[in-house]
């Protein structure tokens, strides 16, 4: 995508790897509601906040008390009145008793998230699990764009973070279309799922 198919948006020049990575397909449009797990320390959370302008919402979500001590000044410093920070751990289908958290359903319910235009998932390999435990919730997603850390087994890292293949298919079962970019060369690009409605 150039530069010039790209939204207005005021204030500074965002990351190239935030429009090239998450806004693959869809631009979020001003009054969107974007719910963004694993926010980290809020760079996308920055740029869907001027995107959707004041009529929208963004839901930034990170469990890490000092990346989320990060998004909170981040969202200060800005002025991104339209952003909600939450500290959270979203658990999945399979998390044990033990783990402090909630399910996804359990947190767009807690803030009331009726509908999602925009879902953006980059939790480091635990998206399957979260997915699959949250139907109700992918049924209100219109959009939605998963960071699969599939790269990272390639790596040498864990079998269990290949997970890009079965979020496709999850995906597609709850009736979004999905793309993927096989073509491109850089790893964080070609395992990341896109499904639309």
């Amino acid at each position: 995508m150039s530069s010039d198919e790209r939204p207005a948006v005021s204030g500074p020049v965002y990351a190239l790897s935030t429009w090239d990575m998450f806004l693959f397909g869809y631009h979020p449009k001003e009054g969107d509601l974007i719910v963004d797990l694993g926010a980290g320390v809020g760079v996308d959370t920055r740029l869907f906040s001027d995107l959707v302008r004041p009529d929208g919402r963004v839901v930034s979500v990170e469990p890490d008390p000092w990346l989320f001590r990060c998004l909170r000044w981040t969202i200060s410093q800005h002025g991104l009145d339209n952003v909600t920070a939450v500290r959270s751990t979203v658990l999945g289908a399979a998390a044990e008793g033990a783990v402090a958290g909630e399910r996804l359903g359990e947190l767009v319910e807690r803030l009331e998230v009726d509908r999602i235009d925009l879902l953006k998932v980059n939790i480091g390999g635990g998206e399957l699990g979260v997915l699959a435990a949250a139907p109700a919730v992918l049924a209100r997603v219109r959009n939605i764009v998963v960071s699969c850390h599939d790269f990272r087994a390639d790596e040498g890292g864990s079998t269990w973070l290949r997970t890009s293949a079965a979020v496709g298919d999850l995906l597609c079962e709850a009736g979004f279309t999905v793309m993927q970019r096989p073509a491109d060369p850089r790893p964080r690009i070609y395992y990341c799922v896109y499904g639309t409605r």
